[in-house]
């Protein structure tokens, strides 16, 4: 701006001086028209004036013995011609300067009102300019600010999604965590739970054979020896059965509760192995951005 300042003002110093040198040289000129005319026509008058006064003479001298009366009036209305002669230079010299003065006034009016619409133009155009430059100036500070607000809260946004996305992973591994964990305790009662209801089982049927069988002891103790090997045949045929039933239900059992808990045990596992890549993928990008 500083510098189109300067340029401005050089060119508007250049064209002044231009404009100066070119009224200096047009009042020269008319000045110079005027003087010449005026003196062509002092010079023309006073030929004039001394061809007439030559003539006159030749003729007073020529006709001095004769005329001696005309001569005199001849000089008189000679002198009143001089007079009016003079008078009439006068008028014209006059009325020529006042022309000139008119036609002076009127450059100069002419040249001021030409130098004002000069000027106006320059001042126009400089303003034009000077608009223009504000203009993109203002513009352009205007688009560096909104592209730098707009980074910032981009910037902004980004660091706000990446806190939220590392919050709710935590969450979510907080909440895998606690499923994890009760489902472990769960799993850990139910077991429990079931090898107390079927040791509670096995210890009554224990006890109730070990009651029929010391009752049945004590009421065939007297029976014979076949009787008592039929009976303990019997008996380890019973127990050999039970033992293999109460080891179906088991089996059975064990089977039933892995269809019923192996969903929920694989989800927990997958959530863990998720909990565990998010993990992994934040300390990377954290590596990363650091």
């Amino acid at each position: 701006a500083a510098w189109r300042g300067h340029v401005v003002r050089s060119d508007l110093q250049q064209k002044w001086a231009a404009a100066v040198q070119i009224q200096a040289t047009w009042r020269m000129l008319v000045h110079r028209r005027c003087y010449l005319s005026v003196q062509m026509a002092a010079v023309v008058l006073q030929a004039r004036a001394r061809a007439r006064t030559q003539r006159l003479h030749l003729r007073a001298m020529r006709g001095a013995a004769d005329q001696i009366g005309a001569a005199w009036r001849r000089r008189v209305a000679t002198a009143e011609f001089a007079a009016l002669r003079q008078a009439a230079c006068i008028l014209q010299a006059a009325h020529r300067a006042k022309d000139a003065r008119q036609a002076l006034h009127q450059q100069r009016a002419a040249c001021v009102a030409i130098q004002a619409y000069w000027r106006a133009c320059v001042q126009r155009r400089a303003f034009c300019a000077a608009r223009t430059s504000v203009v993109v100036l203002q513009a352009h500070a205007r688009g560096l600010g909104a592209r730098k607000l707009a980074q910032e809260r981009r910037a902004a946004i980004a660091v706000v999604q990446n806190a939220w996305r590392v919050r709710s992973a935590q969450n979510q591994l907080q909440q895998l965590r606690e499923q994890h964990a009760a489902a472990t305790m769960l799993q850990a009662y139910v077991r429990r739970h079931q090898a107390c209801k079927a040791a509670h089982a096995r210890q009554q049927a224990i006890v109730a054979i070990q009651a029929w069988m010391r009752g049945l002891t004590c009421r065939r103790r007297l029976a014979q020896e076949k009787a008592i090997l039929e009976f303990e045949a019997t008996a380890k045929a019973y127990m050999h059965r039970y033992q293999s039933a109460s080891r179906i239900q088991a089996c059975v059992r064990g089977f039933l509760e892995r269809q019923r808990t192996g969903p929920q045990v694989e989800a927990v596992i997958m959530r863990v192995r998720t909990a565990k890549a998010v993990l992994m993928l934040q300390t990377a990008i954290r590596a990363w951005a650091a």
